[in-house]
């Protein structure tokens, strides 16, 4: 089977939604307009809801309670809020149990977020003209999609011999 071969098998990947991709293209310009991307989170009650929830978290240890998105955005800021709507279209697009890779709903998705983390982290250390902090953070992210795809075109018995191979006899996931 040719790479073709499984790309046209697999179909194409879940989307982001309207809102996250109109969220991602006001805090990617150069100019990002608080308007414009306020407009864009009316529409994205998913990402609200997170967003003050994580504003709210006793890891934060405010004193007042954040109510409102404005307040919200102020605290995180633009950066950590691209971040937040990758993380959560991430989670959609790798959420899901793999039974071909013996993996369990949002284990990948875990996984890809901890490397994305310290993919930043490493990126923050090097010289700035390297590599962008943000964008290794996508790329750890994304590292991992082409299970996503293998494991849509695996048939029955190629993925049982898969998961015997990670179960039985110790071969890793990879």
């Amino acid at each position: 089977m040719t790479v073709s071969d499984v790309l046209q098998l697999a179909g194409p990947l879940p989307t982001l939604s309207p809102a996250a991709i109109q969220l991602l293209r006001c805090l990617g310009s150069d100019h990002t307009d608080p308007v414009e991307v306020l407009k864009a989170l009316k529409y994205a009650p998913g990402l609200t809801a997170r967003l003050l929830r994580i504003c709210n978290s006793p890891a934060l240890g405010l004193v007042k309670r954040i109510a409102s998105v404005d307040q919200a955005l102020l605290l995180l800021g633009y950066r950590r809020l691209q971040e937040l709507v990758l993380e959560m279209a991430a989670g959609d697009l790798l959420g899901h149990s793999l039974p071909a890779y013996a993996i369990e709903a949002r284990t990948l998705w875990h996984h890809c977020l901890v490397t994305a983390q310290a993919a930043q982290l490493l990126a923050q250390t090097v010289p700035a003209e390297s590599l962008a902090p943000d964008v290794a953070f996508t790329a750890g992210l994304l590292h991992d999609v082409g299970k996503l795809v293998l494991a849509s075109v695996l048939n029955e018995n190629a993925t049982s011999a898969v998961r015997a191979a990670i179960e039985t006899d110790g071969a890793t996931r990879h």
